[in-house]
């Protein structure tokens, strides 16, 4: 479901190609080491997305997003969704801005992946209401498998 703008692939997109191809080498060596799923530019965002099945349950996203013309920023996330309380906890990290360097962004990348795996189930934060609601509808089993579309990582 794009943001709305519906020159966005004759405007932006090309431009953002254009800019994530200087880092792409490093980013899909770093989906495939890990066993990552990669998505471009999820809602017409300047970003690749890095999503997989948490080994302590839900979903984990490294984000890299565009910051300027030579810059990313790389944020973190971890969320489970609850079927049958129709929650989300979840936790994020701040920004973290690098360089479009190889070297420097692989280690950031590698270092935020770990913190993730670091986090405990009582790290996240309470959630009032799943944003999902809709899913509720189905089957617990149904709601469960949701996140089977997300490989598990490797973890080193």
């Amino acid at each position: 479901m794009p943001n709305g703008d519906p020159n966005w692939r004759k405007t932006e997109l090309p431009e953002l190609k254009a800019f994530f191809r200087k880092v792409s080498k490093v980013l899909k060596s770093f989906a495939r080491t890990y066993n990552l799923k990669i998505t471009k530019y999820y809602h017409q965002f300047p970003s690749w997305d890095f999503n997989f099945r948490h080994p302590k349950g839900g979903v984990g996203q490294i984000e890299v997003h565009k910051c300027g013309d030579d810059a990313v920023e790389v944020f973190a996330s971890w969320w489970i969704d609850y079927h049958d309380t129709s929650r989300r906890d979840s936790k994020h990290t701040e920004g973290r801005k690098c360089s479009l360097d190889g070297l420097a962004l692989c280690t950031l990348l590698t270092e935020v992946l770990h913190l993730v795996f670091s986090w405990r189930k009582e790290d996240l934060s309470r959630g009032t209401e799943n944003p999902y609601r809709e899913n509720i509808e189905m089957s617990k089993e149904e709601f469960e498998r949701l996140n089977d579309k997300y490989p598990l990582p490797k973890i080193d």
